[in-house]
């Protein structure tokens, strides 16, 4: 793979890399430490030198590679890629009643890993096949470096295979961006709906206006798929909303938008008030504008925020917006697809509590429904997914990975489990988690605990510390430990442990050794002794 290629200078600024021989594929993954990032790159040309060879080699083959590959898989606690390509040759009359025994397997391969990868969470594949046709496949290989360094690609291969592993590594260590905000006018539609008129708006027909559409049907499908959809334009807002109401090419709907700010404000003044309506950081919010000064603005004025250097051409846009790597992600779970209703009904919730004379009446009368289930395999998605996401009520913020939840939930399954709320907004579905680590018979560490921001301001954190104390109560357990990470976004869960029992811990050295090695050096320690657990606002909950 040539090592020393500028095609892994992107890899060697994360991480430290190094390159195993030629060939030794297999014992690469046998010997593969499991706490350890592993990149496979496999061209099936090293092993299917001629189109006419036995079926049954192939066959072996497959199970040689996917045996090894699930024996690396069950001991891994760090995600695993493996990259694939055929390089197979086509001639349209050699290949006009059949396909090549090469390509057969590559399909067949493809299948097996897709299946291998919904079997294990910190596994992704690649398809180079794909991947390199969209700039030409012969491009991503050079017949000079396979004869002189045995290695088959190119310098465009190359930065294909490291641009795409590194994408999935990326987002398996950071979630993806939440919020697009969307101009208004000569962006979701052609035209200027307060000197035009809505008859005269560009939308849906042949040309510029079936680009348009396209590009809404693609920001739908986003939406869809878990990513929020906010306004900010220059604009009467009952002028905009008309367009979304009236106009028969609409495809996007007021339903796909979860807030706006449609008035003569500065845009970087109302991208941050929707990021305070919906409790978002601004450098999880992306914006997208056809006015290349209102973008410049953007920048400067609120740096944080992801601002899209969009192509000039509208015509460009629908594929531009389908190949951004910003809000990407390799599986979905139920709550993606009721995001929008979610904040929808978070900035309700905020407005109304906003406006109670009595916080503990208004919280009372919203009917609070929380529950608890164990983690299994079927949750470990969403579990997965609040570790990597949550931010703002976390009190250890520990991105754990697959391996790590099925470690911990293991060792004793009513210790790990997840939390949902309903109310009268609605089903919020899972929004939080809690592991609990046992260290002895009567001490019990609380591992992680997080709740997502959504369902904030609901006292929902003294209804999950009474769930931790009951399940230790099953287990004889005496004692808890809490410690609080200070991140720079985790302050709502800053005071958790202050209160409802728990004393602060001064001295660390006084907690048992395999307790102490574990904690950071910058947090604060807490105890509960369970006899001393006194918590407040219960009644707010229904069932308790």
């Amino acid at each position: 793979m040539i090592p020393n290629h500028k095609a892994w200078l992107s890899y060697q600024k994360i991480y430290d890399v190094e390159f195993a021989n030629y060939g030794n594929w297999s014992g690469a993954l046998i010997a593969s430490d499991p706490d350890v990032i592993s990149v496979i790159i496999i061209n099936l040309s090293d092993f299917i030198e001629i189109d006419t060879i036995p079926v049954e080699e192939p066959k072996d083959l497959m199970f040689s590679i996917t045996s090894l590959l699930k024996a690396r898989l069950i001991k891994a606690k760090e995600p695993t890629v493996m990259a694939v390509c055929s390089e197979d040759s086509y001639q349209a009359q050699r290949n006009s009643k059949k396909i090549s025994y090469k390509r057969r397997f590559y399909i067949d391969l493809i299948s097996e890993l897709e299946v291998i990868a919904s079997e294990f969470t910190d596994f992704y594949f690649v398809d180079l096949d794909h991947q390199f046709s969209e700039d030409g496949t012969k491009k991503a290989y050079d017949l000079r470096n396979w004869y002189f360094s045995h290695c088959h690609f190119s310098t465009r291969g190359l930065q294909q295979i490291a641009e795409s592993s590194g994408e999935i590594l990326k987002r398996h260590y950071e979630p993806p961006l939440k919020l697009l905000v969307l101009d208004c006018d000569n962006t979701l539609w052609g035209g200027v709906i307060g000197e035009d008129g809505l008859e005269s708006l560009t939308i849906g027909q042949d040309g510029i206006g079936l680009a348009f559409l396209d590009f809404q049907k693609h920001l739908i499908r986003l939406q869809n798929e878990g990513t929020l959809l906010a306004l900010a334009s220059k604009n009467n807002e009952e002028e905009v909303w008309h367009v979304f109401d009236n106009h028969s090419s609409m495809a996007l709907k007021r339903e796909h938008i979860t807030c706006a700010r449609v008035n003569w404000q500065e845009k970087s003044d109302n991208i941050k008030e929707i990021a305070k309506e919906l409790d978002l950081g601004l450098d999880s919010i992306v914006f997208w504008d056809d006015n290349p000064l209102e973008r410049e603005k953007m920048r400067i004025l609120q740096p944080s925020v992801t601002t899209l250097n969009i192509p000039e051409d509208v015509l460009e846009w629908p594929q531009y917006l389908i190949g951004l790597n910003c809000f990407s992600k390799s599986s979905f779970s139920a709550s993606d697809y009721k995001k929008t209703d979610q904040y929808q009904a978070r900035a309700i919730f905020q407005k109304e509590s906003k406006n109670a004379i009595d916080m503990h009446a208004y919280l009372k009368s919203i009917k609070l429904n929380p529950s608890a289930k164990n983690l299994n395999s079927s949750s470990m998605k969403r579990a997965l997914q609040l570790c990597q996401k949550t931010n703002q009520f976390n009190v250890r913020t520990i991105r754990h990975s697959s391996s790590d939840l099925k470690e911990l939930s293991q060792k004793q399954e009513d210790f790990c489990f997840l939390v949902s709320l309903s109310d009268i907004y609605g089903d919020h579905g899972d929004i939080g988690l809690v592991c609990l680590s046992r260290f002895d018979r009567q001490i019990v560490f609380i591992d992680t605990f997080l709740i997502s921001c959504r369902v904030l301001g609901r006292q929902l954190e003294i209804w999950i510390l009474s769930e931790i104390v009951k399940r230790c109560e099953l287990y004889d357990v005496k004692q808890i430990i809490g410690e609080f990470i200070p991140t720079d976004r985790n302050s709502p869960a800053e005071n958790i442990f202050k209160g409802n029992g728990f004393k602060k811990i001064k001295q660390k050295n006084k907690l048992p050794e395999n307790i102490a090695n574990i904690l950071s050096q910058n947090s604060s320690i807490f105890s509960l002794s369970l006899i001393d657990f006194n918590p407040s606002n219960l009644d707010l909950f229904e069932d308790v």
